[in-house]
């Protein structure tokens, strides 16, 4: 008997070390926990054992047996028992254990090994999966389901015995397996429009967000899209959710939440990115938002998408406004300021320069009372917070004329400008001078000409007067 159980010893060893080469993950029979006295001789066919599966962050155990890294809550296993010609293999026996060396999960069903239907069980808050109440037999343990998590590569499937043997040649009836899993990653994207030919009254700003989406083993249970509009803007609308450039329907594919925030995709939206993820194909999700422009400056924003209950943040992005502030004043007197007049705000050319002013961005409405003509516009985006414009004067105030060269620039409007005085931020303040109109001196059109001219008149009316009235009597006579 003594030889026997020798001969079981070794084989077991060699068969469970085999099972665990074979899973293909950092997995350990571990020995019994501190306190507990392992069973040392044959295996006792009668008792039962359980299995501990430890979901975690890392991939291997730690030097005191115990998992490293963050637990991973929400991810089922399913523990199967292999069956061998409808039993449990014979794990108490030489032969049961010969049937078994060399078998692979990807074995079964199959050469008169069958499996029963299962059970289930997911992991708690601390990554431990519990199944407890197993027989003496072979038992296949397998991953099915990811959970709230972003798995790209569920655990391999891998065999355990119970009992699994111990580097001291003892049974242990209750295994801890820590099976290898590689966490899925990915990096949303945010772009801001180019708004180059807008104005700041009324103008919007698109932001496109992008989120790839990686192949996974498993549905993605959830993917929602937060944007909270930052300083400077208003929410306008969600524009659009795509996948792949197939619109999604809004309320059927995807909801957004009461306050306009979030994006959140449903039962349908998930499918068609699972139709394609599942594939082993990545997938693109497309969302647009627009926002009001309410201010000038540099406008940032900032969107987090969660994929499977990970949250990413997007890089910070801006559109950049910014204004150029025109005061019309007497070229004689430049604290007389001028109405009437009218600009129009260009580009500046290629070179930078006013030599060609190009595209119209904006023609203002004829100074009021004040002289005062405002432009607020787009400058940019991100690192670009400057931008080079001409003003074209193209009708002067009333009893003014336009100079010979009418184009004024190039102005330089840095939307990171802090305030000068009382100049606001991200303005450039610059005074337009006009020369008023003046007539040439006529001769005898002073006042001393218009007094002769009167006199003189005023003679010749009383002359002809008295001429009439001689005239008038002699005919009487």
């Amino acid at each position: 008997m003594k030889t026997r159980t020798t001969s079981l010893k070794r084989l077991a060893a060699g068969a469970g070390a085999l099972s665990l080469a074979m899973v293909g993950l950092i997995s350990t029979a571990a020995t019994a926990a501190p306190g507990d006295d392992p069973v040392v001789g044959n295996i006792d066919s009668g008792a039962t054992g359980s299995i501990m599966v430890h979901k975690h962050e890392e991939h291997s155990a730690s030097e005191d047996g115990n998992p490293a890294g963050d637990p991973i809550g929400g991810v089922e296993f399913t523990v199967q028992e292999v069956l061998l010609g409808g039993s449990s293999v014979p794990l108490a026996t030489a032969e049961g254990w010969d049937a078994i060396d060399g078998l692979s999960p990807g074995d079964v069903p199959g050469n008169g090994f069958t499996l029963d239907t299962g059970t289930t069980a997911v992991t708690d808050g601390d990554g431990e999966a519990p199944f407890t109440g197993l027989n003496v037999g072979f038992y296949l343990v397998t991953e099915t389901a990811s959970g709230p998590n972003l798995i790209a590569t569920p655990a391999a499937p891998f065999f355990v015995a119970i009992p699994m043997p111990t580097d001291t040649g003892a049974w242990d009836y209750d295994v801890d397996a820590y099976p290898k899993n590689i966490l899925g990653d990915f990096t949303p994207t945010k772009t801001a429009g180019d708004h180059s030919q807008e104005i700041r009254e009324g103008a919007t700003a698109l932001w496109t967000i992008g989120v790839p989406v990686p192949a996974a083993e498993f549905d993605y249970e959830s993917l929602t899209i937060s944007d909270v509009i930052g300083a400077g803007m208003t929410f306008d609308s969600w524009v659009s959710v795509s996948i792949d450039n197939v619109a999604l329907d809004p309320d059927t594919d995807y909801e957004v939440s009461a306050d306009n925030s979030t994006v959140t995709l449903l039962g349908p939206g998930l499918d068609q990115l699972n139709a394609i993820t599942d594939a082993q194909t990545s997938a693109n999700v497309t969302a647009v938002i627009r926002t009001t422009i309410d201010d000038i400056g540099v406008l940032e924003n900032t969107a987090t998408v969660t994929l499977n209950g990970k949250p990413v943040d997007t890089p910070s992005v801006s559109t950049n406004w910014g204004a150029l502030h025109l005061t019309k004043v007497d070229d004689g007197n430049n604290d007389v300021t001028l109405p009437g007049a009218v600009f129009e705000l260009r580009a500046a050319d290629s070179d930078g320069l006013c030599n060609n002013p190009g595209d119209l961005i904006e023609k203002s409405a004829p100074t009021a009372d004040d002289g005062v003509a405002n432009f607020e516009f787009f400058v940019g985006n991100n690192e670009d917070t400057t931008r080079k414009v001409c003003v074209v004067e193209t009708v002067a105030p009333a009893g003014y004329v336009l100079p010979a060269n009418a184009v004024f620039g190039p102005f330089t409007i840095d939307a990171a400008s802090t305030a000068e005085g009382d100049v606001p931020a991200a303005t450039w303040a610059a005074d337009i001078e006009n020369h008023k109109a003046e007539g040439p001196n006529l001769p005898l059109t002073g006042s001393t000409g218009t007094l002769l001219f009167t006199i003189v008149g005023i003679a010749l009316i009383a002359t002809g007067g008295t001429i009439a009235a001689v005239r008038h009597s002699r005919s009487k006579a």
